[in-house]
């Protein structure tokens, strides 16, 4: 957030990951609680379309509503 200035910052992660159960205290850390979200599969597939690389999005932003704290 403060190398690129930029106002929101946050980890979306999805919630029936098999490893998920390894991060779950993230959403649980003081600091931390603001910038985890876990989302459900088929919604963050629907924004990443299955692929593998970083997404950034800036504009028709409804589509994610659930993507986004």
């Amino acid at each position: 957030q403060k190398q690129f200035n930029v106002p929101y910052v946050w980890l979306n992660l999805i919630k029936q990951a098999t490893l998920s159960h390894l991060i779950d205290t993230l959403e649980k850390t003081p600091h931390l609680r603001d910038r985890v979200l876990f989302t459900r599969r088929r919604v963050m597939i629907d924004v990443i379309k299955s692929g593998n690389k970083k997404v950034l999005l800036n504009h028709n932003l409804a589509a994610c509503t659930e993507n986004i704290p």
